[in-house]
């Protein structure tokens, strides 16, 4: 299966990244703060926005990792208490 790329202009981009920022603003975790932080560019130029992107998609990765992390730890924990009361 092959991704496909849509490619936005910097007006949108920016305007996605400030969406972003907006829904993270009030938090508490030190990851999502240093993320915002990280969003607020101003006059980026093309490498800068790259390197964010990576950023980004490595945050992402690491926040599905964790998901799926704690789905398999609550199944597991659901299963101990089945077995428990049979």
């Amino acid at each position: 299966m092959s991704a496909q790329h849509k490619t936005i202009s910097f007006a949108e981009l920016a305007c996605k990244l400030d969406e972003i920022i907006v829904s993270f603003e009030d938090s508490a975790d030190p990851q999502k703060n240093k993320l915002v932080e990280s969003l607020k560019i101003t006059n980026a130029g093309p490498e800068q926005i790259q390197e964010l992107i990576d950023y980004i998609r490595v945050c992402v990765k690491y926040q599905k990792f964790n998901i799926e992390s704690l789905q398999r730890e609550n199944e597991y924990l659901n299963k101990l208490l089945e077995d428990k009361n049979q």
